[in-house]
């Protein structure tokens, strides 16, 4: 019973650390377009009119002449289209608060529970509220059971349908992305020498994406853990370590000034040089607040904070 214990007690210690572990906060900087505009209306075409071929039992031959067919296909392309469009927005607001690869360990759920309540809950919800005011306006209200319990199970096969192909897509486009970016996570490959990615990928630096909204990195509460301040005060938690952000954010927007502060230049309001030494005066959110910049430090600093932005290089 020993032996039995102690081999399969690394396996379930391995499943709870997946399980729980702290994930790293990184947000996909390639946003996934679905293309609903081109692909929507079409797609709303062929479910609608199925859904209604399906309902009467006529052949699409003999239904596309019938006034009936028209008068019931119209209403059902029309809501196939509002509930492509609607899930394809959820999804894309998704993508960008809960990417699927950054929040799949420890919290998948979190992520698959609101995709199942904006991509089928919510629109199988209204479909039944549909189909009730339907039933009851044409008084045959005895039907809507009917429906519930014969069609209505389709219906929820087809959006978690659609829902899997917006999944899968997803994974296809952002599988490069994703592959660069744990490459050079893990230092597999040399930062300066990127990966070769398709024409027209472009991976959007962190710091470029956070420029706006982050002034400054500083110890967390916690061991291992970052804080995080914006430029309008608000404060957060990041799961990485102040080193592991600045290989992230390193470049003309960010520079560790000592070990335990990273400050965006949009925060410094004012360089002072002293016979102490560098200091740096923030801005809103810390305005008036002095900071010294460390000794071997202060070099790369200045040099840093004299750079002129590349957009602006170039004009000169």
């Amino acid at each position: 019973m020993n032996k039995f214990k102690d081999r399969t007690k690394p396996f379930f210690q391995t499943i709870h650390y997946q399980l729980t572990r702290k994930p790293y906060r990184f947000y996909l900087p390639y946003p996934v377009r679905y293309h609903e505009k081109y692909l929507g209306p079409p797609l709303a075409f062929f479910v609608g009119i199925f859904m209604v071929l399906y309902a009467s039992g006529y052949d699409f031959r003999t239904a596309v002449g019938m006034r009936a067919f028209w008068v019931a296909a119209i209403p059902s392309i029309l809501a196939a289209w509002l509930m492509i469009r609607y899930i394809v927005e959820r999804t894309c607001m998704l993508d960008r608060k809960h990417p699927w690869y950054a929040t799949w360990f420890p919290r998948p759920l979190k992520r698959v529970g609101w995709q199942l309540w904006h991509g089928i809950a919510v629109p199988g919800f209204s479909v039944l509220i549909f189909y009730a005011f339907y039933f009851v306006i044409r008084h045959r209200a005895e039907l809507f059971w009917r429906y519930l319990a014969e069609d209505f199970p389709f219906v929820l096969l087809l959006l978690s349908g659609f829902n899997f192909l917006l999944w899968v897509y997803y994974r296809l486009q952002a599988v490069e992305i994703v592959r660069h970016w744990n490459l050079t996570r893990k230092r597999k490959v040399d930062k300066a020498a990127a990966s070769k990615l398709r024409p027209g990928v472009v991976v959007i630096p962190y710091g470029e994406q956070i420029k706006d909204s982050v002034a400054l990195f500083e110890p967390g509460l916690q061991k291992n853990k970052t804080g995080v301040v914006g430029f309008d005060g608000q404060t957060g938690v990041d799961f990485r370590t102040l080193t592991e952000i600045m290989e992230e954010v390193r470049g003309y927007h960010y520079y560790m000034v000592h070990r335990s502060l990273i400050v965006n230049r949009g925060i410094i309001s004012e360089l002072r040089k002293t016979d102490k030494g560098v200091f740096v005066v923030l801005d809103a959110p810390r305005k008036g607040e002095e900071v010294r910049v460390s000794n071997r430090r202060t070099a790369g600093f200045l040099e840093w904070y004299e750079e002129v932005l590349p957009s602006d290089r170039e004009g000169l």
